[in-house]
C-alpha cells in the first residue's frame, strides 16, 4: 500500500491574530493541501520532497523551488511538476490583507 501525505504551511508570523483569520489561514492551506495532493498522486510521486512556493495575491505562482531534495532528481522533478500542475491555487483571502505569501509544502509517499 502506497501512503502519500503533504504538509503545507505558510512561512510567514502570525502572531496573536483573530481565530476569524487564522481560520481563514487554514481554509486557503488546505486548498493547496488538497490541489497538490490530487496532482501528485496522478503523477504517482514516490519519495520525499520539499518545496517552497511564493503564491501572489491572484493565486498564481511567482516562484517554486525545491527545499529540501528526495536526492533523485526525477522524484524533485515530478514533485515541482505536480505542484504546477495544481497551480493556480485561488486568490488569497482579501482578509490576509497580503500580496505575496511563501508557502512550503513537504510530500511524502512510502
Amino acid at each position: 500500500m502506497r501512503v502519500l501525505f503533504i504538509t503545507v504551511a505558510m512561512l510567514f508570523a502570525v502572531g496573536n491574530q483573530p481565530d476569524e483569520l487564522q481560520t481563514t489561514k487554514a481554509r486557503y492551506l488546505m486548498t493547496i493541501h488538497k490541489k497538490v495532493l490530487e496532482s501528485a498522486a496522478k503523477r504517482g510521486v514516490k519519495g520525499s520532497v520539499t518545496v517552497v512556493v511564493d503564491i501572489e495575491k491572484t493565486g498564481h505562482l511567482s516562484s517554486l523551488r525545491v527545499k529540501k531534495s528526495s536526492g533523485h532528481p526525477a522524484v524533485d522533478e515530478s514533485v515541482l511538476r505536480a505542484v504546477l500542475t495544481a497551480s493556480p491555487f485561488g486568490p488569497l483571502p482579501a482578509e490576509l490583507g497580503l500580496r505575496l505569501i511563501e508557502v512550503e509544502i513537504k510530500v511524502d509517499t512510502f
